[in-house]
């Protein structure tokens, strides 16, 4: 969680612009001027991992309320049969795992250094005949 109080007053402003749906309907130049700031100095805040941070929790902050009516629609919808919605239902609360397997297959076959010594014979007779092309 991001500690508010690193930030000025000026950039706890341009978060709360920033972190609403569509920037509040302001232009970046608004913002900053809303704010006080040039566009300039609202960018380079905005390149800032710690004020990105800043901006998603604010986001999440701003529809926590709403998440209890989203899930009940997504619930009824689910109901319904939405195949999409009933697996989204299911991964949210860690009942779906997507998992992918891969094999492996290694060869157990152990070779001596006699092997190893044949084996870069060859190659290196490969590269000699490649090199008299």
């Amino acid at each position: 969680m991001v500690d508010m109080t690193q930030f000025k007053e000026t950039q706890i402003q341009a978060i709360g612009y920033l972190s609403m749906p569509k920037k509040a309907g302001m232009s970046f130049d608004e913002i900053a001027e809303a704010c006080g700031v040039s566009v300039r100095q609202l960018h380079r805040w905005r390149q800032k991992p710690e004020f990105k941070q800043a901006i998603v929790e604010q986001s999440l902050n701003n529809v926590k309320d709403e998440i209890p009516d989203v899930l009940s629609a997504h619930k009824k919808q689910a109901a319904k049969g939405n195949v999409k919605a009933i697996e989204l239902f299911y991964k949210l609360f860690g009942l779906l795992v997507e998992k992918q397997e891969i094999e492996q297959n290694v060869s157990n076959k152990d070779k001596d250094n006699g092997d190893i010594e044949n084996e870069l014979s060859e190659l290196r007779g490969l590269i000699d005949e490649a090199k008299g092309d």
